[in-house]
């Protein structure tokens, strides 16, 4: 709840009037850098047979035509140190180091603002 309990502003690189940036609150700075558990439902990204190396860990199950989209501050994108179980359709728990600040692609468009370095998936 900590990391999604504030609104955050999804900056459009190319508006005419580019909006202010989205200040993180200190409940959610503060955490950068720290070893922490997460909860969320897994996304796959990279796998490898029936394991993982990243995944999204998302707030809440659905997606595409079923629920609504994440929100960027719903979202954590995990790259595991190792190869992890893939567990769909259920919560699952991630701990690791996680990283607080918004990365943007080559277009200016923010990707994520929260990143875990995963050791252990349940």
């Amino acid at each position: 709840a900590v990391l999604a309990g504030f609104d955050y502003v999804m900056p459009d690189p190319y508006a005419e009037t580019p909006s202010p940036p989205t200040i993180l609150p200190e409940s959610v700075s503060k955490l950068d850098g720290r070893v922490v558990e997460v909860e969320g439902y897994m996304l796959p990204i990279k796998v490898v047979g029936n394991r993982v190396k990243s995944f999204l860990l998302r707030r809440y199950a659905g997606g595409c035509c079923f629920g609504r989209s994440p929100m960027m501050n719903e979202c954590v994108e995990v790259e595991m140190d190792s190869l992890a179980p893939y567990i769909p359709h259920t919560v699952v728990r991630v701990r690791g180091r996680l990283a607080v600040g918004e990365v943007k692609d080559e277009y200016g468009y923010v990707t994520s603002i929260y990143r875990v370095a995963g050791t252990a998936v349940e």
